[in-house]
């Protein structure tokens, strides 16, 4: 174990493509500040496209000025994103978009604003479409009440 920064850091660890580019990247700018001659520079790059480990990494920039150290840190993992309310949104407003025009034909349309309505605020709670979701569950109840409204014209007259 070595000490980087504070934190103890296993020098048998296995180091990916991220750590070796981050070392090469370095090795390119103690060259191009002259801290490095063309021949050192090859040797030196080659065995951290070899390397392994993170001793290995840390064997090509150890002897370099402190602008030029690697810190033997993992790569940021950006976790997939998660599943948001995209999808059950469109289908949300999809719903309510068809439930307006089908509330003239007897009311029908309530059978699609309803669910409509109703997806439109689940999809709400999810991150992203927002505004998509909004719209649906406006849309939902316009023809919710539509349809009603249509509903007992039918039966009253």
């Amino acid at each position: 174990m070595a000490r980087y920064g504070g934190a103890s850091v296993n020098l048998r660890e296995r180091v990916g493509t991220h750590q070796r580019t981050a070392v090469a990247e370095l090795l390119a700018s103690a060259l191009a500040e002259g801290y490095l001659d063309l021949a050192e520079f090859d040797r030196r790059t080659i065995a951290t496209h070899r390397a392994v480990t993170v001793g290995d990494l840390s064997a090509q920039v150890g002897d370099l000025p402190h602008q030029f150290r690697w810190s033997p840190t993992p790569p940021v993992v950006v976790p997939p994103p998660r599943p948001h309310g995209g999808t059950m949104a469109a289908v949300a407003l999809a719903l309510s978009v068809t439930s307006v025009p089908m509330a003239f034909c007897a009311g029908v349309g309530g059978l699609l604003a309803v669910p409509g309505a109703i997806l439109g605020a689940l999809s709400l709670r999810s991150n992203g479409s927002h505004g998509v979701g909004v719209a649906a569950v406006l849309l939902g109840l316009v023809g919710t009440v539509l349809s009603l409204g249509l509903l007992a014209v039918f039966v009253l007259t």
